[in-house]
């Protein structure tokens, strides 16, 4: 049974010879072509095909096209691209290109064959664009046509169209669920050529991946994900990770250290940047949520914060049992120290983004992140009844009074000043006397050399605690201590 091979390779002229016959096939297709004469009915297509086929394997080329301009049967289609294959052999181009547009075929393979045909043909020519026209519709009409895909994948790297090239990847990545395309896609992100295509056209497809190969799914999502950092498309493309990461049974004990550190940077960037309260609003509890999934014990302090302090900011963004989660990854987390650094840092990102945002911040919280933080003091607590005396007594003068109730803050500056940092304002006064609200602090600024030469900063309490309504906040801010020390 004749194949379609044999049509490629024009070798279908094998199938007219008798195994045991060892003359050489010119000599036996002729003694055929004269038995076949002798038949009241006879056609003589079949041997006229095959003998073309020996000419044009011995590149007499003229000589096989006249045999092919003779075939009225079923080969008609394949001896016409054959003919435009001897011409484009003899250089002929313009003919050959004008045979190959004539062939009219519902074989998918032969169309194959003529546009691939064609291709080489426009590359030979310097025809670009009609090189490209062709080539994509052997693509649309048969991807599956060996190495098509493959000359493709070369020739848009050849010329450097990494919009085409990625595109392919990406199609056939989805059609064939093949690694290898997968990991060509891999290669273009990394080098950055992803960013030209919207974020939601990788969602179905990193989906797929995540089923096949988490690895590589890792390594594909930061490669896209890095490509539309900076970007416009930065928000859209966050979107998108949300609905990539939804429903995803993620194993937070294998390796998703650089995921972690892309919602890290995503998290910072979003409040730092130039987001506003309404175009983060929806996505931020989503890819908080996110981050903490991809997390576990030893690494998930900073998503279990970041939470925590959005909470605090909009108490009704989390269902109870992601803020309880977010708790008790925070509560394991006490024996794994971080910096004092990123500490500041992150609790400053947190009271900058609420200020540009218009989100109103305790003030006498952000006073307290600002004396918790302030590396060039020391701070010590006094208490008990005869707090009052002994501050006064290393000031040399009598600045507190036993009945002062508030959490009173003292440190040395040129100048006499006191100020009441209440939740909604920060007022100088003149003494302690004007200070009425017993919730606020006082912060007093005196002249003291004992004081400018150690460093203290005195600080006192009375009935009530700072800060006292937000207990949990309390024992975050002396964890934090306890961890910077």
């Amino acid at each position: 049974m004749t194949s379609e091979h044999e049509f490629i390779t024009k070798t279908y002229y094998q199938t007219l010879l008798p195994e045991t016959d060892k003359r050489h096939p010119v000599e036996v297709l002729g003694e055929a072509y004269i038995l076949e004469q002798e038949k009241e009915l006879y056609d003589l297509s079949y041997i006229r095909f095959a003998q073309g086929e020996i000419y044009f394997h011995y590149k007499d080329y003229e000589a096989a096209i006249y045999k092919w301009e003779n075939i009225n049967n079923d080969l008609e289609p394949w001896a016409k691209k054959n003919i435009a294959d001897a011409y484009y052999e003899l250089g002929l181009l313009s003919n050959a290109e004008k045979v190959y547009g004539s062939i009219i075929t519902k074989n998918k393979i032969l169309t194959s064959e003529v546009s691939l045909s064609l291709f080489s043909l426009y590359l030979e020519d310097d025809k670009l664009d009609a090189a490209y026209r062709v080539l994509q519709e052997a693509i649309d009409g048969n991807p599956d046509y060996p190495e098509l895909t493959t000359i493709a994948k070369h020739f848009y790297e050849e010329q450097k169209d990494w919009k085409n090239a990625v595109e392919l990847a990406i199609n056939e990545a989805e059609r064939t669920l093949d690694l290898a395309w997968f990991d060509t896609l891999i290669d273009y992100c990394e080098a950055g050529h992803s960013s030209s295509f919207t974020p939601d056209t990788f969602v179905s497809l990193l989906r797929n991946l995540y089923e096949l190969d988490q690895a590589r799914f890792k390594q594909l999502l930061a490669a896209i994900w890095k490509n539309y950092q900076h970007t416009e498309q930065y928000l859209s493309w966050l979107h998108s990770v949300i609905q990539i990461m939804k429903d995803l049974e993620i194993n937070p004990y294998e390796s998703w250290y650089t995921i972690i550190q892309l919602f890290e940077e995503a998290y910072i960037e979003l409040t730092t940047g130039d987001y506003l309260l309404r175009d983060i609003g929806q996505l931020m509890p989503k890819l908080l949520i996110n981050w903490l999934n991809t997390t576990n014990a030893s690494n998930g302090l900073k998503a279990a914060t970041a939470i925590l302090a959005w909470d605090d900011i909009f108490p009704s963004a989390f269902k109870t049992v992601i803020v309880k989660e977010a708790e008790i990854v925070l509560e394991n987390a006490h024996h794994h120290p971080i910096s004092m650094d990123e500490t500041y840092h992150f609790m400053t990102t947190i009271i900058d983004w609420a200020e540009k945002n218009n989100i109103e911040a305790s003030n006498r919280l952000v006073w307290g992140f600002h004396q918790l933080f302030d590396k060039e003091a020391t701070n010590i607590l006094v208490l008990g009844k005869g707090k009052a005396s002994f501050v006064n007594s290393m000031l040399g003068e009598e600045i507190l009074t036993p009945s002062l109730s508030n959490f009173t803050s003292i440190h040395h500056g040129p100048t006499r000043e006191l100020r009441e940092v209440s939740d909604t304002a920060d007022i100088s006064r003149s003494e302690f006397g004007e200070i009425i609200n017993p919730d606020s602090v006082v912060e007093a600024t005196v002249p003291s050399s004992t004081l400018e030469e150690s460093g203290l900063r005195l600080n006192t309490t009375g009935l009530k605690e700072y800060f006292q309504e937000k207990e949990k906040h309390l024992d975050t801010y002396k964890w934090l201590m306890e961890s910077c020390l």
